[in-house]
């Protein structure tokens, strides 16, 4: 058996740093240590005496009595104590990532605990090949929320960043720090497994996060059942015979236009930019993929599964083009004279009811211009001093009027599918996964999906039927998980969405064919939440999961004006959900929502303290609706400007903050 000859290995690095004293300790006496020939059968020995109150196993399934249960992972002993991030080795000294499973060798554990429970293709309800992202999860944010579970979405979440991804073993995660501990952001990647799925309306064997009875029984679920990987011990012909599978390969493509989109011309975009001449609007930087631009996402083999792993980048950068022959920064012209398409100080690009063909917002602050001598020079508008200079142009007076080129800014968000090149021995239908590559998340640890929760439990209302409107003056923090509902206009009943994810995105294995068909009806529930069901309850609930990121989309918002992780447009008569809508670069999302202190404040940063908002002051105020969810910055994170009395006494150096700008300086009052 090869899965056991790896898993041996395996146990046998991690035994000595404190994983063999753990699980002799408290689970029922495992001995990791057996030697191979007896490995096997201790790992499906009946164990007594789990110490469910030692941490991390209070969310340990309670049908758990094994080291390893076939086909259950749930229900396997070793693989919750490898795989919670609540669960830590008994190592004498400092923990550090060597001392944990790497996400290979937790592979190898999931496989081969499949492995012991081979499935026959007829023994599957409906069964279709399906690409998951995938999490393993501890008990409040399972599918059914009952003990520590698998956890999958046909939609996954990646984040872009400065610094490559950083996977930290104590919280079996990709971890957002920089290595240096200093600003900026590590790229979060997303998991994407293969099973074989069951395609229907749900069934009792499997569970949906959030569940909408009236809803959900409407819909058509695609739901895990058997992990696929390559070799002999994964699936059995009809007479029992082992089915050799070939190594699963997978493909993606990848695709941010969010540039072109400003300058197509459409009856949905009358916000429209015309573009300057000379521009090829259909190649780089206006329409980049995967496969023609090497700075968007890269795919990366783990096992038999796959990580898109967002490359890393400046977050906001110039681009550049050959016009003629030569290359020149990518620019536009900023509309002139039109104050009523400013918001503050970007481009505002208007839409129509069927949400944004294109972004909401446009950088406009950095002028590009070209010398005598024909060299290209930047101007940060941002830097015009207040008062300007003798002979200058204010900055308000500079963004009002227009008339100037202004720098296309880009960055490295994208949406795209991820699907699994067919097997020549197993015939079934592939259904891909969403792929979003969006935002830095500034509140990893903070789910859309767990303020939404709160907002109901506080108002007593049922999933989906809450008033964000009293807490969040714009906005609110539905989760892209619960995109398969919405309320009605009097937030009295939920009705289906019909939303689904960009259908016209191109399959990554066949460019003439969409990866979501508008016709596929289990494209409607692409963006939920599921697993398996619940195999028991758990003794308890772990107080602290700390540091653990997620890459599912009950961490991303399903709020769209214009969005934060993934925007809406109407194709076909069809709800969409687009990356396309997004502000130009991302950051114009970001810095104006954290501007006006009200959208989303699990992953937005507040700037109060630069805008001047401030949140209810007395028992009045409550009544009325107002900005209930302030969570000021320090100055060290807004950044300390050159003229801040503390940089002026040398007592701190001037910075600037999350949002790249420098931070409020405090005048004097006359």
């Amino acid at each position: 058996m090869p899965l056991l000859n790896d898993l041996a290995q395996i146990l046998a690095r991690l035994a000595p740093r404190g994983w063999a004293a753990l699980l002799q300790q408290h689970a029922g006496g495992l001995d990791i240590t057996k030697p191979k020939s007896q490995l096997a059968a201790e790992l499906q020995r009946q164990l007594t005496g789990i110490d469910r109150q030692h941490p991390g196993f209070e969310e340990l399934s309670t049908g758990a009595r094994r080291g390893i249960e076939p086909g259950a992972p749930a229900r396997s002993v070793l693989f919750h104590a490898l795989a919670s991030p609540d669960v830590h080795p008994l190592t004498v000294g400092a923990r550090t990532s060597v001392d944990y499973p790497t996400l290979e060798e937790l592979e190898v554990v999931e496989n081969y605990i499949f492995s012991l429970a081979p499935r026959k293709l007829s023994s599957f309800r409906n069964p279709v090949i399906a690409v998951f992202a995938c999490q393993y999860r501890t008990r409040a944010h399972t599918a059914h929320g009952q003990h520590a579970d698998l956890t999958f979405s046909r939609a996954g979440v990646a984040r872009v960043g400065t610094e490559g991804e950083r996977y930290d073993g104590p919280t079996r995660s990709f971890v957002p720090l920089p290595a240096d501990g200093g600003r900026g952001f590590a790229v979060l990647p997303a998991r994407y497994v293969a099973y074989i799925a069951e395609y229907g309306a749900a069934a009792p064997t499997h569970a949906i996060f959030r569940p909408v009875a009236g809803i959900d029984a409407q819909l058509t679920f695609v739901m895990p059942v058997h992990k696929l990987f390559a070799g002999g011990e994964c699936l059995v012909a009809e007479d029992g015979r082992p089915i050799s599978l070939p190594a699963f390969k997978f493909a993606g493509l990848h695709v941010n236009e969010k540039l072109a989109r400003i300058h197509k011309r459409s009856a949905d975009n009358p916000g429209r930019v015309p573009p300057l001449p000379g521009f090829d609007l259909s190649a780089p930087p206006f329409v980049r993929t995967s496969k023609s631009s090497k700075d968007l996402i890269t795919l990366a083999s783990i096992g038999s599964s796959v990580l898109v792993v967002p490359v890393p980048n400046d977050l906001v950068r110039v681009s550049t083009q050959t016009v003629n022959g030569k290359r020149e920064p990518v620019r536009f012209k900023v509309p002139a004279g039109l104050t009523r398409n400013r918001f503050w100080t970007s481009l505002l690009i208007s839409s129509t009811d069927n949400g944004r063909a294109a972004p909401e917002y446009a950088n406009i602050r950095l002028e590009i211009t070209q010398t005598a001598g024909g060299q290209w020079r930047r101007t940060n508008l941002n830097e015009i001093p207040d008062p300007p200079l003798a002979g200058q142009t204010s900055f308000d007076k500079k963004l009002a009027a227009g008339g100037y080129e202004a720098a296309h800014l880009v960055d490295s968000t994208c949406e795209g599918a991820i699907t699994l090149k067919p097997s020549p021995v197993l015939k079934l239908e592939i259904l891909p996964a969403f792929s979003l590559v969006t935002a830095v998340d500034y509140f990893p640890q903070v789910e859309q999906a767990a303020v939404i929760a709160w907002l109901e439990k506080t108002q007593g209302r049922p999933i989906g039927l809450s008033n964000p409107g009293i807490v969040f003056p714009q906005g609110g923090p539905q989760p892209l998980s619960d995109g398969r509902f919405r309320s009605d206009d009097t937030a009295t009943s939920l009705q289906a969405s019909n939303a689904m994810p960009n259908s016209e995105l191109a399959d990554p294995l066949d460019s003439s064919r969409r990866a979501f068909s508008v016709n596929e009806q289990a494209n409607l529930t692409a963006t939920a939440v599921v697993g398996f069901t619940s195999s028991g309850t758990s003794a308890g609930q772990h107080p602290n999961s700390a540091g653990v990121s997620s890459c599912l989309p009950d961490a991303a918002s399903d709020f769209f004006a214009p969005g934060w992780d993934v925007s809406e447009y109407v194709i076909n008569d069809r709800s969409n959900y687009v990356a396309f809508g997004l502000g130009s670069p991302f950051p114009e999302d970001s810095k104006l929502c954290a501007a006006l202190n009200s959208f989303w404040p699990a992953v937005a940063p507040d700037a109060s303290r630069t805008f001047g908002f401030q949140p209810p002051q007395n028992a009045a105020s409550l009544r009325r609706r107002a900005l209930f969810t302030s969570i000021p910055l320090l100055d060290g994170e807004l950044g300390y400007h050159p003229q801040h009395p503390r940089v002026l006494g040398a007592e701190v150096a001037s910075s600037t903050g999350w949002d790249g700008d420098q931070g409020p300086l405090p005048r004097a009052v006359s």
